[in-house]
């Protein structure tokens, strides 16, 4: 499959994932935590605009830490900003609500998955990371620091500002919930299947 497809395969796939878990209400991926959060408090903006301005601000970040205008970190500006709309495109499509809960459950244990199918496309394609995991990667680089230690730090990160807005404003938590634990711990082991599955990584 060509890289470029792969690439724009797993970022819709990402996005989906991204969907059914919003749908599922039962709390979203740490990285969406953030722009969730805020979509709640303020739904002027829809999620998909939030999820840019925060790819934005996490590529501004890395301008910042790198002081240097990269080609591959400017690119991530229309990554990020196609990414949102695709967000935003796919709520429209499945439009639907619901309260019953078995369903909600499914939509959690279908969006992990292919969440992690979404990013094993995009790591295989091998051409940019979005850019929050972008952040990750350049903060790793930059302060020689464990990769792994530096995502977990910014997963809680994301998380903790989450639950803030979210307590001091609304009251209740919608985004964190027991779906952005379940990600947490399970998103990444879908990564290795997928790639055993799909490019016969060992």
């Amino acid at each position: 499959m060509n890289r470029y497809v792969k690439y724009v395969l797993g970022l819709c796939t990402m996005a989906f994932g991204v969907v059914l878990m919003k749908k599922a209400a039962l709390g979203i991926t740490p990285i969406t935590s953030l722009p969730l959060a805020l979509n709640e408090v303020l739904p002027a903006l829809s999620l998909g605009n939030w999820t840019i301005l925060f790819h934005i601000l996490c590529i501004l970040a890395i301008l910042v830490i790198t002081r240097k205008f990269a080609i591959k970190t400017l690119l991530m500006f229309p990554v990020g900003i196609f990414f949102g709309y695709l967000i935003d495109f796919m709520l429209w499509v499945f439009s639907f609500e619901t309260d019953v809960l078995p369903l909600r459950i499914l939509l959690l244990v279908l969006g992990i998955p292919v969440s992690g199918l979404g990013v094993a496309l995009i790591n295989n394609a091998d051409l940019m990371l979005p850019s929050p995991d972008g952040l990750i990667r350049t903060i790793s680089s930059v302060y020689r620091k464990p990769y792994a230690k530096v995502k977990i730090i910014g997963d809680c990160t994301w998380v903790a500002c989450a639950v803030i807005i979210e307590l001091s404003v609304l009251h209740r938590l919608q985004a964190v919930h027991v779906g952005t634990a379940a990600s947490a711990l399970l998103v990444g082991q879908t990564i290795k299947v997928w790639n055993k599955l799909l490019f016969h990584d060992s």
